[in-house]
């Protein structure tokens, strides 16, 4: 059974990958031999490769309960899931929910060495890396249940910060697994943090174009979950 993280990046992947480690029923595949499990690289690339690489994917998830929890692979290409789906049509899909504008937000400067300023935010929504896509709930959400024709397993991005057994315990009745025992410490660490995270405002002309970007994602948010997600607007979680 392989679990996938249909997930956006700075959303709390890789505080779940750590808990995944410590469940002794989930093994984690080693996609490139050296310890590295991160597979969103292999997932983006051509049809081709991706047609040559199902082989030996199925061979790296071959255990009970197998997670590739990378970041970033919830706006992969369609042709791309569909392969997935055709080796995997069981698999369990999992996609956290995080205020777009703070994704982007914490992204960039996660990664940018520049000093912020908005033609640096400007500059990363127009990147062929997909930074901007990596937002778009309301374009992956849709794309992978579209593909797998049934609901992914969501969850919000404050879940983890307001109640983490919570969060684990959900994913266990999901996935089918014994629930995780873990100490209360390792629970709510935090990780990954970027010097966004500490910031709690976001200038306010960085916000509005932010804004600006993120009106209709926002909104179908508001509509496909059915809340009020006004305070996303504030650039708050």
């Amino acid at each position: 059974m392989l679990i996938y993280m249909v997930g956006t990046s700075r959303s709390g992947s890789t505080w779940l990958y750590n808990r995944f480690v410590e469940h002794p029923q989930i093994t984690q595949p080693d996609f490139h031999a050296d310890g590295n499990n991160k597979s969103s690289s292999f997932w983006k690339r051509d049809i081709n490769f991706i047609r040559r690489l199902i082989k030996d994917y199925k061979l790296l998830c071959s255990g009970e309960f197998n997670s590739d929890l990378t970041d970033g692979s919830g706006y992969i290409p369609e042709e791309n899931i569909l392969e997935l789906k055709k080796a995997f049509p069981q698999a369990k899909l999992i996609y956290c929910v995080r205020n777009p504008i703070k994704i982007f937000w914490s992204h960039v400067n996660f990664i940018s060495s520049q000093n912020m300023s908005l033609e640096v935010l400007k500059m990363f929504k127009d990147s062929p890396d997909n930074y901007y896509d990596n937002t778009r709930h309301d374009l992956n959400i849709t794309r992978w249940e579209k593909i797998f024709e049934r609901e992914i397993y969501k969850y919000f991005f404050t879940d983890i910060r307001d109640n983490p057994q919570k969060v684990l315990d959900g994913l266990a009745d999901y996935i089918g697994v014994e629930p995780w025992q873990i100490e209360d410490k390792k629970l709510k660490e935090k990780v990954n943090i970027s010097k966004a995270s500490i910031e709690n405002k976001i200038p306010d002309e960085y916000l509005e174009w932010m804004n600006n970007n993120q009106k209709s994602n926002i909104e179908w948010c508001e509509n496909y979950f059915k809340k009020d997600l006004s305070h996303w607007r504030l650039g708050q979680e």
